[in-house]
């Protein structure tokens, strides 16, 4: 029905070219998390990321559709008023027009995506971002590489009484994916990693067996299930603050031990000393 009144409004009045290729099309240019960081790996932990959709044009439309192929996993977020799939808050690309954005899953992984103004309205730029769509993934997803495939595009332009119809190819754009406790281990491996860097030459035995010891210690946590990602990451950095306070605390042990090394070796004997002594009053011990 969406389609169909789609069709009413832009034919109304119009001559209706062929469709023609274009090499303008929609593409994901970016993820952010809940606080708007863009995020170069998805963690599956079920929590909803916002994926940016922009399209790469060389002309203002006035409408455009695609569908959306998603990999297992990865659902649409849902709210009352139905899918989130909105228009980016700030995008030029709607400045001033009233274009609205509407949404359908055909199935369980494919999104079915339109926009279009009742007025016939340009949209407001080129490029620029056009759709936020809410995915989450679920925690079953395991690390790896997956696609997102965007197909059937069309964007619709309208030239005076003409009205336009442009099919870019299909796209395909790959996400990283990656479990909690593979993100978990990889934080494990960094902080090994960085403390590697704390010891220094000259170091004791004693300051290089507590970076072995705190390796160790950080290898043989286990990522628990019942915590967040932060939660378990907090384990880990206990164990490095630890460690740096025993550095320091071992190096100061160790910096007083050699001074006391120090001064037994250089200190004046007592017999020396009296001999010192009786040398400067002693005139026949003086020599001029």
């Amino acid at each position: 029905m969406k389609r169909y009144l789609l069709y009413l409004l832009l034919a109304c009045g119009t001559h209706v070219f062929a469709q023609q290729n274009t090499n303008d099309k929609l593409v994901l240019t970016s993820i952010k998390n809940s606080q708007g960081v863009v995020e170069d790996t998805v963690l599956a932990d079920a929590t909803a990321r916002h994926f940016i959709v922009s399209l790469n044009g060389s002309r203002r439309y006035v409408a455009y559709n695609t569908d959306v192929t998603l990999p297992k996993g990865l659902s649409v977020g849902q709210t009352a008023a139905g899918y989130s799939v909105a228009k980016p808050e700030e995008s030029v690309m709607y400045s001033g027009t009233q274009h609205e954005v509407y949404s359908n899953l055909l199935a369980v992984t494919k999104l079915r995506v339109a926009c279009f103004s009742a007025e016939n309205e340009n949209l407001s730029s080129e490029s620029g971002d056009v759709l936020e769509i809410q995915l989450i993934p679920a925690k079953s997803m395991k690390t790896g590489k997956y696609t997102i495939k965007f197909s059937g595009q069309n964007l619709t332009g309208i030239s005076g009484e003409e009205v336009q119809k442009f099919t870019p190819a299909d796209s395909e754009f790959e996400i990283f994916v990656m479990t909690l406790s593979d993100a978990f281990a990889a934080y494990k491996t960094q902080q090994k990693n960085y403390i590697s860097t704390l010891s220094k030459d000259g170091d004791s035995q004693a300051v290089l067996s507590l970076i072995t010891k705190a390796k160790t210690s950080i290898t043989n946590l286990s990522f628990l299930s019942t915590k967040t990602l932060e939660e378990n990451k907090a384990r880990v950095d206990a164990v490095v603050e630890k460690l740096i306070s025993d550095i320091a605390t071992q190096r100061a042990s160790d910096q007083l031990a050699a001074d006391k090394a120090d001064f037994e070796t250089y200190k004046p004997t007592g017999s020396n000393t009296a001999n010192n002594m009786l040398a400067s009053t002693d005139g026949s011990a003086v020599q001029n």
